[in-house]
This record gives C-alpha cells, structure tokens and sequence, in this order.
C-alpha cells in the first residue's frame, strides 16, 4: 500500500513538472524585452542599434535598429501623451513599416511604441502584440 500512495505522488510530480514548465516561454515572464535586453537580440541579429534616452521634453528611452530593409523603431515611454505622440510621429516617419503598436502596460506602469517590420519585431524578441487603434 505504501509503494502504491508513493508511485502515485511521484506520477503526481512528474505531471505537474512536466505542465508547468511549459508556463513562462519568455524568460524575462514579459511579452517584451527592456532595452537591454531588445539591443542584445537585435546585434546578435546583425542589426546596428542605438539606444537614447534624450527624447527632448519627452520622458523615456528609445531603441532604433537597422539592418538592410528590417527597421524597428521602439519606445518605452512614462506616460500616454508621450505615447500618442510618438506613434502617431513613428507612422508617418517610418512609412514603409509593417507592423506598428502602442502598448499600455499596467503591470510595469510603462507606454510601448514600435514600428518596423514584422521581421524586425520578431528579431527585438517581442512575443505578443497588443494594438491600439
């Protein structure tokens, strides 16, 4: 009986191991990478990146990256002013993009703004995307 209740709780483990390691694909447990975290991704990428956070009377940081046609503009932004702003700017600077974005994240108490192609995005490590429009 007591083999039996033990072979069990270790059945029990190895199931709960096994379902919940598939949680948390996004080692950082966000849907976004910071700064540091996007540049390392976009070099080892081959993007040339440049990370500022002199954004004028605006306050945040803002990562731009190229690499032949692939461009990702991205913002993280203190308040949803400065983010209307900056999306609205990035679509018209940038017309050639494919994928655009304003993000309100209340968990971090940040604004997210991108614009780039689809390859761009998805080279930065950013795994899900929450539009505004």
């Amino acid at each position: 009986m007591k083999k039996t209740v033990m072979s069990m709780l270790i059945c029990l483990l190895a199931v709960l191991t096994i379902a919940l390691s598939a949680c948390g694909d996004n080692q950082s447990g966000e849907n976004f990478p910071n700064s540091n975290d996007m540049k390392t991704n976009l070099e080892q990428q081959g993007y040339t990146v440049l990370v500022t956070t002199d954004l004028g009377d605006k306050a945040g940081t803002h990562l731009s990256a190229k690499k032949d046609e692939e461009f990702i503009e991205f913002y993280w932004l203190e308040n949803l002013a400065d983010a209307d702003y900056f999306y609205d700017k990035v679509k018209i600077d940038f017309p050639d993009y494919t994928a655009a974005a304003e993000i309100v994240d209340d968990k971090n108490n940040q604004n997210l703004v991108y614009c780039g192609t689809v390859t761009a995005v998805e080279d930065a490590g950013i795994k899900t995307i929450v539009t505004k429009t």
